[in-house]
């Protein structure tokens, strides 16, 4: 955030614009008259100067990354106290953003996998250097990992870093760092270690592929709480686009138990880097560099690279006979090609399978009850005939009962006539849909009653996003998940909800008549998001114009659509005979309300 200084000179730096604040200090733009270069110059705050623990942290900073000489560390300069009591630190100057930046500007778009993992690469190579030389970072965030304009990174404020050897300065009861990035250990212990840099670094992965951090909710308290817990939704749950690789990687980072997670940093860059020569990423730097300078073009030449490659691995895991595996990377390629012709026949054969696998286990279990109770029959007719030899010899014996079994009503085989449509259904808005509670099966043929054909046909399910929950028929309700999305539902007509986990997306009722096909009936739904409300207060009574368009008058809701996300920024003229127009930029919220407030000036006369 740039501001203006409020000085020229700090011993022999002149200081210029603000371009950073923070809880301990603010950042300044620099120039070291001595050196002839430009530097960041980070000052503490004066009400901390007095403050003993605060500014030993502030030395730990600096003494610890001076140590550091890594390319991603922000290399630190210098650091003095003024005879007027003031302490700085100066340090390299990153021309750039923060990842943080990065990230919001794609309005929680996650990133391709391979994308996170390059980025994720990166930190942790900087972080390996840090922990080998002692340095536990505590704080890593996207906030504190800076973008330059060439595509580098740069991993920056060890402000809460824990040197080894020195000890822990904090205060009693007092959580140092952000609740959403911080290890189960690191928020119940005083000392951690290199392994809750990791658990920072899963937390980072996972919000890079997935639009948002595991651990959410209302408050620091509620966050800590799942976290401690280890509460969190599987990221191929989320977003099956992030991969069986790149997935593995974070669920292992995310290891409650520190002695489950990675034993270094340099452990899961051995990993990072076989999931991306998957992709036939052999050159991390230069697919950084391209990664972070002109991120569509690059995710539109990679997307092609890894449906082929999801497909193969696919293919290998089928034939190895790893179906969960198997089903991941098909997964992916449906995630990112719905319509992909190849996934979709291998997702039938593997359904098929699956559920052919699961009836004989139901055959096996009905037999080996069946083998039981007739051993008990045989038993007890044992004992009864054992106790009557006693009494009579002349008894006759009993043979045991044999146990009924049940047969199983087949289902009728759909007709092998090739499905013409081959394609995914996509509701994209509510229907009405009548009574949802109402089945229209019938057996019976009566005065005008239709129908309904038997037999049986898999409906695959592809909602976006994916946070959903579906009710079929008002009988059956599941939350979706990637691996279990496929319903063997009975021919005719049926009502499904998809009901979403974001309250600020609308719910969809769709009703659809199903066809016999020997193909899966792939049932797309794209929920949209609630409306926005704005409500401009004015002074005057006036007109409200929304991007260029007419909406409304002031002091009165105005409802505007969104449609890239659940936030956009819109342009707002408010405008009335005889006062000066106001132009402003506001950010609305989809299913909230936000209010602009607008004072006109009349115009000279």
């Amino acid at each position: 955030m740039a501001g203006a200084a409020t000085r020229k000179t700090l011993d022999r730096y002149e200081i210029h614009d603000e371009i950073g604040r923070g809880g301990m200090a603010i950042v300044y733009r620099g120039y070291d008259t001595t050196l002839k270069r430009d530097v960041a110059v980070k000052v503490l705050h004066p009400h901390l100067v007095t403050h003993e623990e605060a500014r030993a942290r502030f030395e730990r900073e600096a003494r610890s990354v001076a140590r550091l000489k890594h390319q991603s560390i922000v290399e630190i300069y210098d650091y003095a106290e003024t005879a007027e009591g003031e302490v700085y630190i100066v340090m390299e100057l990153v021309e750039g953003i923060t990842l943080r930046s990065f990230l919001d500007a794609r309005r929680q778009k996650p990133l391709v996998s391979e994308g996170a993992a390059l980025i994720a690469r990166e930190v942790f190579l900087a972080l390996q250097a840090a922990h080998e030389a002692g340095v536990v970072h505590r704080d890593v965030k996207p906030e504190n990992i800076l973008i330059d304009h060439n595509g580098s990174i740069r991993l920056s404020d060890f402000g809460i870093a824990y040197l080894a050897g020195v000890g822990q300065m904090t205060t009693t009861g007092q959580i140092l760092g952000s609740p959403s990035y911080m290890s189960p250990e690191h928020i119940e212990k005083p000392v951690v270690d290199a392994r809750s840099d990791i658990f920072s670094m899963g937390i980072l992965l996972y919000e890079m592929t997935v639009g948002q951090p595991p651990f959410v909710g209302n408050s620091p308290h509620q966050i800590i709480k799942r976290v401690v817990e280890g509460y969190y939704d599987n990221p191929l749950c989320v977003n099956p686009a992030v991969g069986h690789a790149v997935s593995s990687i974070i669920v292992r980072c995310l290891q409650s138990q520190p002695e489950l997670r990675y034993a270094s940093a340099a452990d899961a860059v051995a990993d990072l880097d076989g999931a991306l020569r998957q992709c036939r990423i052999d050159s991390p730097a230069d697919a950084l560099r391209r990664c972070l300078t002109e991120p569509e073009q690059w995710e539109a030449e990679l997307l092609p690279v890894i449906v082929a490659t999801s497909l193969e691995l696919g293919r290998v895991a089928r034939k190895a006979g790893r179906l969960p595996e198997a089903m991941n990377h098909l997964n992916r390629v449906l995630a990112i090609d719905p319509a992909n012709e190849t996934a979709l026949n291998a997702v039938h054969i593997l359904s098929r399978r699956r559920r052919l696998r699961r009836s004989a286990e139901r055959v096996g279990t009905i037999l080996a009850i069946a083998v039981v109770v007739t051993a008990i029959a045989w038993l007890i007719v044992y004992l009864i005939t054992s106790a009557a030899d006693s009494r009579q010899s002349s008894a006759v014996p009993v043979r045991p009962p044999v146990p009924a079994l049940t047969p199983v009503k087949g289902t009728a085989t759909p007709s092998a006539t090739p499905d013409p449509a081959r394609r995914i259904v996509i509701v994209q808005k509510e229907e009405q849909t009548g009574d949802p509670g109402t089945t229209r099966k019938q057996t019976g043929v009566g005065a005008g009653a239709p129908v309904e054909p038997e037999g049986t046909r898999a409906v695959v399910f592809i909602p976006h996003p994916m946070s959903v929950d579906i009710v079929i028929d008002e009988k059956e309700r599941f939350v979706y998940k990637a691996a279990d999305r496929t319903r063997e539902l009975s021919l005719g007509e049926h009502i499904v909800r998809f009901i979403p986990a974001d309250p600020r997306l609308e719910s969809l009722t769709t009703r659809f008549r199903l066809e016999a096909g020997d193909r899966p009936f792939n049932l797309g739904a794209r929920l949209q998001w609630k409306p926005a409300v704005l409500l401009v207060r004015t002074n005057v009574d006036s007109n409200v114009a929304v991007n260029g368009q007419e909406m409304g008058r002031g002091n009165a809701p105005i409802e505007l659509n969104v449609k890239d996300g659940p936030t956009a920024e819109v342009k707002v003229l408010v405008n009335a005979q005889g006062y000066r127009p106001v132009q402003k930029h506001v950010v609305v919220h989809a299913g909230n309300s936000t209010e602009l407030a607008v004072s006109l000036e009349k115009e000279p006369l």
